[in-house]
């Protein structure tokens, strides 16, 4: 059986609120078992761009998911 790797974003237009935390993006990530050494990568190089506020701002005014991975792109590089 061939399993896909996964990559889901839940952008908020408005932020959800915690008790003292804005949330304005969810990722959620799943790989196989036979690739899970990807996770490191990619999970390093999506925390280096969010670890920058402004990234995130520039990200949270995406609408659509090609732009929003265009971003991305963009700021990894």
């Amino acid at each position: 059986k061939n399993i896909l790797n996964r990559f889901n974003i839940c952008l908020y237009t408005a932020s959800l609120q915690t008790a003292d935390k804005k949330i304005h993006l969810v990722i959620l990530l799943c790989f196989n078992r036979c690739e899970r050494f990807l996770f490191n990568e990619i999970f390093e190089s999506i925390a280096m761009i969010l670890n920058d506020p402004q990234n995130i701002g520039k990200l949270v005014h995406c609408t659509t998911y090609d732009e929003f991975l265009s971003a991305m792109v963009s700021l990894y590089f």
